[in-house]
């Protein structure tokens, strides 16, 4: 979760990491829940640093195998 916050579920949107603009794919590896104003906010920027990115995304393909 982007903002740290807890939200039912229908306050959630689905999220691409990187977004679609910038090459990113509708794989389960480049999602991610986040409320939805995070998501509105967001929009199509990538404010996160490509480290940042790959290491979000390690996370949470090791949380996805050991659940």
């Amino acid at each position: 979760m982007k903002c740290g916050r807890s939200f039912r579920k229908g306050d959630m949107d689905i999220d691409h990491i990187i977004p679609q603009k910038y090459g990113g794919r509708d794989s389960v590896l480049n999602l991610q829940c986040i409320c939805k104003h995070c998501n509105r906010s967001k929009q199509a920027s990538l404010r996160d640093t490509p480290k940042d990115l790959f290491g979000a995304t390690k996370r949470k393909v090791k949380s996805y195998y050991n659940n």
